[in-house]
């Protein structure tokens, strides 16, 4: 799936639509709000800090799902952010964003590209999709 986030109202319109897709996968609630997440702290980061337009692709790729936010501006993360203090306005994001991927790396075109462990839906309750 692609899209191109500009504005909040994009944002919102870009979480529902891939919810809906992981849902249709049978991918569990728990994995469909960590994706939820990453994918508006990416994208909502494009929008605050470099006022561009995050170009986002993301889907199941290998029994995982992969969220992708490039910038149309210049826009590199810490690769390793610190916990931020607990009175902090901000900084926590990205902290989260690790925490809840497997993985996180730089993609060909210099974007951010995040690897989550998906659990998926099963007959017998939630557990692993082989």
């Amino acid at each position: 799936m692609k899209f191109e986030v500009s504005d909040l109202q994009s944002l919102r319109a870009a979480l529902d639509c891939f919810c809906r897709f992981l849902q249709q996968e049978e991918v569990a609630e728990e994995s469909i709000f960590d994706s939820r997440l990453v994918l508006s702290e990416l994208a909502g980061n494009v929008l605050r800090h470099t006022k561009g337009v995050a170009h986002v692709r993301c889907g199941i790729v290998d029994g995982k799902v992969q969220v992708e936010v490039s910038s149309s501006a210049a826009f590199r993360p810490p690769e390793h952010p610190r916990l931020p203090a607990a009175d902090a306005e901000s900084g926590r994001g990205l902290y989260l964003v690790d925490k809840i991927g497997e993985c996180r790396s730089v993609t060909a075109e210099g974007g951010i590209r995040v690897v989550i462990r998906t659990r998926y839906l099963s007959s017998s309750g939630e557990g692993e999709k082989d």
